[in-house]
């Protein structure tokens, strides 16, 4: 039995490794993390629009006007409901970076192939010419950002390693020699994805957003959204956490972008005044699941904080007590050792 378990255990963390230091999943992970700021101070100002406290709404009509709620409004449109801006260009640079590439032309290159292939809406009854949807930039078009802007990356490091660019006499400047560098790789990240979209563009779904929201991230968010899924989801990540592995980082890469797009789903409703359809999302995660991080561990902190008769004990409650609060458990998780 125990060479079974020595075994398993070896096989297992093989995998939890492979999947904790793959270079995409790292990439969308670390893409959130520095997203967060942005996203938390977007829904912010989307419940200063929607605060229930009798006669708020009355008050700020009478002392702003009818469209009050836009000065509230207008910063939740460009965070929360342009996040897949942000994540484009946070994903594209943080690839570049374990690729050892030009970080700006990757988020350039990233952004074009993901506006490339987004589609304009024509908006003639209000002769305003034409614009991007508003919900292709918001959770719609997550995956949809996520999945090209790797793409384009990968184009990039493609022409890389064959040498394809543009060399200039080393007498040019650094910075205008890099922007001839970039030529090349930019001309085939527009034309490769312009012509992607042109294909889309005659099938019945119309678009590429469309048949990724439809087919992948549609079905992926309705399942994250569900308790057994959840469940199953939470039981991975507690036992990689029993054989040592970071469980909340692998299962975290995968995972969050599910959980934060069921998040601006809620959000979008709560904008619109309607109900809110998902229990399961990133703050149900972090709020009822993670209360002091990975196994709920904030109760344990206390006691060691206010009952441990260990002086060893009531120290490390008194180290981790402060992270803990921020779902950061790892002195508890190590300290104790609970691995």
């Amino acid at each position: 039995m125990d060479k079974f378990m020595e075994s398993f255990s070896k096989r297992m963390s093989s995998v939890a490794l492979k999947l904790d230091g793959n270079r995409y999943l790292n990439a969308v992970k670390n893409s959130f993390i520095a997203a967060m700021p942005i996203l938390i101070v977007g829904s912010f100002f989307i419940l200063f629009a929607n605060l229930p406290i009798p006669g708020y709404a009355g008050f700020m009509r009478s002392w702003l006007g009818s469209g009050w709620q836009r000065i509230f409004t207008v910063p939740y449109d460009v965070t929360m409901n342009m996040m897949t801006i942000y994540i484009v260009v946070e994903v594209s640079m943080e690839l570049a970076s374990s690729y050892k590439l030009n970080r700006v032309s990757a988020a350039f290159s990233g952004l074009a192939a993901f506006l490339v292939l987004t589609p304009v809406f024509d908006f003639k009854r209000a002769a305003l010419g034409s614009g991007l949807p508003m919900n292709n930039l918001s959770a719609s078009g997550l995956f949809v950002g996520i999945i090209f802007s790797i793409l384009a990356v990968e184009i990039l490091h493609f022409t890389d390693k064959r040498g394809w660019k543009i060399k200039m006499p080393a007498s040019v400047p650094p910075n205008v020699s890099e922007s001839f560098s970039a030529l090349i790789p930019f001309a085939l990240v527009i034309i490769i994805f312009n012509f992607v979209r042109i294909i889309f563009e005659l099938t019945s779904f119309g678009s590429v957003q469309n048949f990724i929201f439809s087919n992948l991230q549609a079905p992926l968010t309705s399942l994250g959204a569900s308790l057994p899924a959840t469940i199953i989801v939470l039981l991975m990540e507690g036992f990689l956490w029993s054989f040592g592995i970071h469980g909340a980082n692998v299962v975290g890469s995968v995972m969050t972008p599910i959980w934060l797009s069921l998040t601006a789903q809620n959000a979008a409703a709560f904008a619109a005044g309607k109900a809110i359809p998902n229990i399961v999302n990133y703050q149900f995660y972090n709020n009822f699941i993670k209360i002091g991080g990975s196994g709920a561990t904030f109760g344990l902190c206390l006691l060691l904080l206010f009952f441990a008769k260990s002086k060893q004990f009531k120290a490390l409650g008194r180290l981790a007590i402060g992270p803990e609060i921020f779902t950061i458990n790892e002195p508890i998780i190590f300290g104790l050792p609970i691995v």
